[in-house]
């Protein structure tokens, strides 16, 4: 399924933090999460607890509205250029190995 989320975004040529899944199952919003898609998940064959990884949970579709879509997004800006490149973005998440030696005859 994960392929499956990131062909769409390729399709409608949208970068994936760009996309909204809609969805009534835990694992497609699980999936969403981990290529920064949000997720919408519809109440149905799970209760609303179990669909907590979503962004937002709804009845239906008829109780969703554009200001609740937008709120997805929050206050990000997306024409302008990402500025940020991959190599920065696993620079700052890495962090610095502490080891001690210890060599024969050290005291």
């Amino acid at each position: 399924m994960k392929v499956q989320l990131l062909g769409i975004s390729l399709r409608i040529e949208r970068r994936p933090d760009q996309c909204i899944v809609f969805d009534t199952s835990p694992s497609i919003s699980v999936a969403a999460r981990e290529f920064d898609m949000r997720s919408v998940a519809l109440i149905g064959p799970y209760p609303r607890y179990e669909l907590m990884t979503a962004d937002t949970t709804a009845t239906s579709v008829d109780e969703l509205t554009a200001m609740n879509i937008r709120r997805l997004f929050g206050e990000n800006v997306y024409d302008q250029p990402e500025l940020e490149t991959m190599e920065d973005r696993v620079a700052e998440t890495t962090r610095p190995v502490k080891t001690k030696y210890e060599w024969a005859g050290d005291e």
